[in-house]
């Protein structure tokens, strides 16, 4: 969950629901990683 936060996901948006759900599976979480900083990683995982 360290990775959610550095997401600056703050609880019970939609933000945080996104970010947990990809960082539980670990091919979808080290392709997000690939990427330079938390907003370009969110970015990603929200379309």
């Amino acid at each position: 969950m360290e990775l959610v936060k550095d997401y600056s996901a703050a609880p019970n948006t939609n933000k945080h629901f996104i970010a947990s759900l990809v960082c539980i599976k670990r091919a979808e979480k080290d392709m997000i990683m690939t990427l330079d900083t938390p907003e370009e990683r969110f970015e990603s995982m929200s379309g």
